[in-house]
């Protein structure tokens, strides 16, 4: 199955507002390409493009935002947005469109700091799953605070999400990067891959259809090739 569903950095009046909402706390604090989605057994994977979202627009009226439906039932699930600023730049993750989506994350001082997980890592009930509306996740912003697990690390790694999915909820992960404060692009998002587990079960960063292995391992990168070795080495071992 494939389909392809994203909405471009021009988004809605109504929702700019309510990001923007989100974002002028990101100032305060610092003073679409298509998606082509694989499904087998209970994974569907999309491929995102390994887009690159940076806000072009220093005085942050203009916040760079991508949208996805995950599932192609015609509804955005997930925002990501850019905030530049001359003093600085945020990555922001939000739900979309009011949305039920949701991320392993914490929340200090009431700020939301998505999880910053990597490959293998659980993902499923009984996890800290937090809302990400109306108030969108702060994945970095400028040079970065204690509670921000993508601060330091500009590789790749993955969002722990959950959201709904024919009426039930749904477990899986967003691979993105967040680029460095410093540099042409400071906090700029690199919108890599996604997958989610279609039952209603767990699923592990990284998991992906085994039909799609040759193709999609190879795009989750070295920490998603090593952790699917060492999952087929275990599932051989049991056998």
């Amino acid at each position: 199955m494939t389909h392809s569903s994203t909405r471009p950095a021009s988004a809605s009046a109504s929702r700019r507002h309510s990001l923007n909402q989100y974002l002028s706390l990101g100032a305060c604090l610092l003073a679409g390409a298509g998606s082509a989605t694989t499904a087998d057994a209970a994974i569907t994977f999309i491929n995102l493009g390994s887009e690159v979202l940076f806000d072009t627009d220093p005085t942050g009226n203009a916040p760079a935002i991508r949208s996805f439906d995950l599932n192609g039932d015609g509804q955005f699930d997930i925002d990501f947005a850019h905030l530049s600023l001359a003093t600085g730049a945020g990555a922001f993750v939000a739900s979309a469109d009011g949305g039920q989506l949701s991320a392993i994350a914490q929340t200090f001082s009431g700020f939301l700091y998505p999880a910053r997980l990597n490959a293998g890592a659980n993902i499923g009930a009984g996890q800290n799953f937090l809302a990400l509306s109306p108030n969108p996740g702060s994945l970095a912003v400028g040079n970065g605070y204690p509670n921000s697990q993508w601060v330091s690390d500009p590789t790749p790694a993955f969002l722990g999400i959950s959201f709904q999915h024919n009426g039930q909820q749904v477990f899986g992960w967003v691979q993105i990067a967040v680029a460095p404060s410093s540099g042409p692009t400071p906090r700029a998002l690199t919108l890599i891959n996604a997958a989610f587990e279609d039952s209603g079960g767990a699923i592990t960063a990284g998991a992906i259809p085994e039909p799609s292995t040759s193709v999609g391992v190879l795009a989750l990168g070295a920490a998603g090739l090593a952790w699917h070795r060492r999952a087929r080495a275990r599932r051989q071992v049991a056998a």
